[in-house]
């Protein structure tokens, strides 16, 4: 299964104050890798802008990170990933409404950030408990 997380939508779910900054994402694109390989998922991770104007694609342990660039949005990024890969097995992460809808007219799945998070922090608490048993 393919993955796709609209990545500041989590991480401002995650972070409510708001603020954002490399190191916050940093960790969150590890612990993303981290759940993706115990999942076996493929994880992509879409953030607006990037380090360059037009949009620009990396790997970070082992994850596909998009960059929108400074001309397009990460919303625009996440359709057109949406509709290149409509026929795939593929879940959406965003608490994005319009994303959401846009996913559902390709028969898409897509759960909200807070559901994607909690499920998440409980299976790392599971996978802790058997690491400690």
């Amino acid at each position: 299964m393919i993955i796709l997380i609209d990545g500041y939508n989590v991480l401002k779910n995650q972070n409510p104050e708001g603020f954002v900054d490399d190191t916050i994402r940093r960790s969150f694109l590890y612990a993303i890798a981290q759940y993706g390989k115990r999942k076996k998922h493929k994880m992509v991770v879409v953030f607006d802008g990037g380090p360059y104007s037009w949009p620009h694609k990396e790997k970070v342990a082992g994850i596909t990170v998009l960059f929108s660039g400074h001309k397009e949005s990460a919303d625009e990024i996440i359709m057109l990933y949406l509709e290149d890969h409509k026929n795939k097995d593929l879940l959406l992460v965003s608490s994005d409404h319009e994303l959401n809808l846009f996913a559902a007219e390709r028969d898409i799945v897509s759960i909200g950030a807070a559901e994607f998070s909690s499920g998440s922090r409980s299976e790392e608490r599971r996978v802790g408990k058997e690491c400690r048993s």
